[in-house]
Parts: structure tokens; sequence; C-alpha cells
């Protein structure tokens, strides 16, 4: 990992690095894959997301930060 004044570089061996880290702390992982069929739907049927959809993904994202 390279640093330049007060900045850190999230370059491939950072994610690397991080990524077994995140799995071994976080199980949040069904919680970010609801979304994915429900948009695949509506691309498939639509080709675009549903304003139901996005508004539904807008809650759930907002409930979390």
């Amino acid at each position: 990992m390279r640093s330049t004044v007060g900045r850190i570089l999230i370059d491939d061996a950072f994610i690397s690095g991080w990524h077994a880290e995140y799995d071994l702390t976080e199980n949040d992982e069904r919680e970010y894959r609801w979304p994915i069929p429900v948009v695949a739907q509506d691309l498939d049927s639509a080709g675009t997301v549903s304003k139901e959809t996005f508004l539904e993904i807008y809650k759930w994202k907002r409930r979390s930060v």
C-alpha cells in the first residue's frame, strides 16, 4: 500500500489484501444480494429499473447509512 500526504492508494494490491479481512468481519452478503433478481426482472421486462424498485433500493441504502 502506497501513501502520499494523507492519501491511501486503493489499487489491486490494497483490495486483495483487505478483501479477505472484510469477509472475516462482515456477514451482510445476503442483504446485498436481494436487489439483483429484482433489478434483473425489471431490466428484462422494461429495459430499465422501475420507479418502485429504485425507491426500495434508495430506502434500503438510506437505512444502512
